[in-house]
């Protein structure tokens, strides 16, 4: 659907877009299901600065337990990565890995992927 016939459909989301209002999530979820995308990139914070990524990883860790690690290369240099102990999480990262590595290897587009992060893990059914 194209925006226009979004904003014609819903006269709301002009208010939403002001800042006027906050959609109810039973809208937010309608908005998605138009949009055809997951309901959570349409009330995610601004992650454009690393204050804000930063945020959200410590919000993260409370609920699924984050372990950092690091690892040296061989020049020396640091590189940190995030584990997760959540077995589901780790399979929805892997899907996502295999998402990445299409790209990389040619046998997926830049524009399906992004088109598949829009939707994923949202087309899963809730991981069924």
């Amino acid at each position: 659907m194209f925006y226009p016939e979004i904003k014609e459909e819903n006269g709301r989301t002009y208010n939403y877009e002001l800042g006027n209002r906050s959609p109810k999530q039973d809208t937010v979820d309608a908005i998605a299901d138009v949009l055809n995308v997951n309901p959570a990139y349409l009330t995610n914070s601004d992650m454009q600065d690393i204050d804000s990524v930063l945020i959200q990883l410590f919000q993260i860790d409370d609920y699924f337990p984050i372990s950092v690690q690091n690892s040296v290369d061989e020049y020396g240099n640091n590189h940190y990565g995030l584990y997760f102990s959540s077995d589901m999480i780790n399979t929805l990262l892997s899907i996502w890995y295999n998402q990445q590595q299409g790209v990389v290897n040619g046998t997926i587009n830049k524009s399906d992927y992004e088109e598949w992060k829009l939707s994923y893990p949202y087309d899963m059914g809730r991981y069924t």
